[in-house]
């Protein structure tokens, strides 16, 4: 396996690669390889776990932004426990490599959340963040089918740069949103 941060001449290299057997949410016991990596950029501890037919030419490649309260304590609050037992269950059939990212998410999340709330005037929070939940809840159904399409019919680039497209619009229509409600305001 090749991982690289800044081009093909600054590869990360594998520090560690041990054999875990894991129970998948179908209750079948697998062998998986995880690795550990030197040189990633950030230093922190994230890990590839390899599953499935190692012959795969093309593997699927999951990544799994880190939830201690969805992935180990099957929190209600969010899907990533659900999420993640269904990615290595398709990455077992297939052949894959789920990229488990550590507090990506969970800092992401909680600036969200907290920034929403914060900004939104305090008799109009409830329904800031009921519209917050429903987007953020449907974002990865509806989402993630739509850029795992565009990645396999145009690549990863075309992926990324729909996805900057995306918030890039969206950031736009709610820069317009305000500034047309602070203009009828005045």
């Amino acid at each position: 396996m090749h991982i690289y941060i800044d081009g093909p001449d600054k590869p990360c290299t594998v520090r560690t690669r041990v054999r875990v057997p894991l129970r998948l949410s179908t209750g079948l016991m697998v062998d998986s390889w995880v690795s550990t990596f030197h040189g990633l950029r950030d230093g922190a501890e994230h890990l590839a776990v390899e599953l499935g037919p190692a012959d795969t030419r093309t593997p699927l490649v999951r990544v799994h932004s880190e939830c201690l309260t969805g992935d180990v304590f099957g929190s209600a609050r969010c899907d990533c426990g659900p999420q993640l037992d269904e990615a290595l269950v398709s990455l077992h059939a297939a052949g894959g490599v789920l990229v488990h990212l550590r507090l990506v998410s969970t800092l992401f999340n909680t600036t969200a959340n907290t920034t929403v709330q914060l900004s939104a005037q305090t008799d109009m929070r409830g329904r800031v963040m009921g519209l917050y939940t429903l987007v953020y809840s449907g974002g990865t159904t509806l989402g993630a089918p739509v850029v795992g399409w565009v990645i396999d019919v145009w690549g990863a680039r075309a992926a990324m740069a729909a996805c900057a497209a995306v918030a890039l619009t969206g950031t736009l229509t709610v820069a317009w949103a305000r500034r047309r409600s602070s203009a009828s305001a005045t």
